[in-house]
């Protein structure tokens, strides 16, 4: 099977999202959007294919989770402000 055919995405924008978010997740997920190439031009499809999915799964946990830590501090503040007037 020719690599170049078909490439696997490797989310690697999502997991640097994730990474600036909520950096638990997010360096899984930049690690093995990293992997995912190097498996691919070994010719290990199969394992590029599964590696891609779990970097798309903590690549979007990590976003979800930092939104809402983000989400969370900013009501917090605004709380705060409106108890402090």
């Amino acid at each position: 099977m020719d690599t170049k055919q078909t490439p696997v995405p490797n989310y690697l924008g999502l997991a640097i999202a994730a990474l600036i978010l909520f950096f638990p997740l997010g360096i899984p997920a930049l690690i093995k959007s990293i992997r995912v190439n190097t498996l691919q031009n070994q010719g290990k499809i199969e394992e590029a294919i599964a590696t891609s999915k779990s970097a798309h799964k903590f690549g979007k946990l990590g976003i979800i989770i930092g939104a809402i830590v983000i989400a969370l501090y900013i009501i917090e503040v605004i709380v705060i402000i409106a108890a402090n007037c």
